[in-house]
């Protein structure tokens, strides 16, 4: 989620005993505002649901898995939650007339629409939010917010090795792969004594066979982009 004022983003980070999909902070400020992600209707839906029983101090009718949403919703309407500053649903544009329909009156709106690009979106503020707290980001948040970047950090970390390590291991398999199919090809045309283009491309794709798909293209790359007459094997 795009933010000029924020130098901080956060996500599935816990607020005031409940789990919020994205947090938006500022570290010199304080200022925070969480974005409530919904991508369908029912989930929206049930959302404002949730917001207009608070609104009303009426639960009777929702589920037991609710009630943390609920006390929340009343946090916010009666402004006694000491953070997020702002709160906001984050919606596909298709849903943004619900949304400015249904969603709670100090609920900030956000359009997100999918590019020709499909890992880029674009995003608009539709409504601003209201402020739902004066309460800011003290030190016990900010020492949160350290500990969830530092865990998010290891993760990375961990996610890092894990590639090099299959990294490091596709690529020995792949130089055994290469390696064996070199000798069983030149051992092949060794036994006839020469070459011909239609002959390496036959045994090339003999030698290939049991590989995995894309070491058998980088092998054939490798045998068919070469000239075996440059090989000591077929001197004269």
């Amino acid at each position: 989620m795009e933010n000029t004022w924020a130098d901080i983003t956060l996500y599935n980070f816990f607020i005031e005993g409940a789990e919020a999909d994205v947090i938006a902070t500022n570290s010199r400020t304080g200022v925070i505002e969480e974005y409530e992600i919904k991508v369908s209707r029912s989930d929206l839906l049930r959302e404002c649901i949730i917001a207009q029983a608070a609104g009303s101090d009426q639960k009777e009718k929702l589920r037991r898995d609710d009630q943390a949403k609920f006390r929340k919703h009343q946090r916010f309407y009666s402004k006694q939650a000491n953070y997020p500053t702002y709160y906001s649903f984050a919606v596909p544009e298709e849903l943004v007339a619900l949304a400015l329909d249904k969603a709670p009156s100090y609920a900030g709106i956000v359009s997100v629409r999918a590019t020709a690009r499909s890992w880029y979106f674009a995003v608009e503020r539709v409504r601003e939010p209201s402020c739902i707290s004066r309460g800011k980001g003290d030190c016990a948040f900010f020492a949160e917010v350290a500990k969830h970047l530092s865990s998010e950090y290891n993760s990375i970390r961990y996610l890092a090795r894990t590639v090099r390590a299959t990294d490091a291991n596709n690529e020995r398999e792949f130089l055994k792969n290469l390696a064996k199919a070199l000798i069983e090809v030149e051992s092949e045309l060794k036994k006839q004594g020469h070459w011909t283009k239609d002959a390496v491309e036959f045994l090339v794709g003999r030698a290939v066979s049991g590989m995995p798909q894309y070491h058998k293209k980088c092998v054939q790359r490798y045998f068919l982009s070469s000239d075996f007459r440059e090989l000591d094997l077929f001197q004269t």
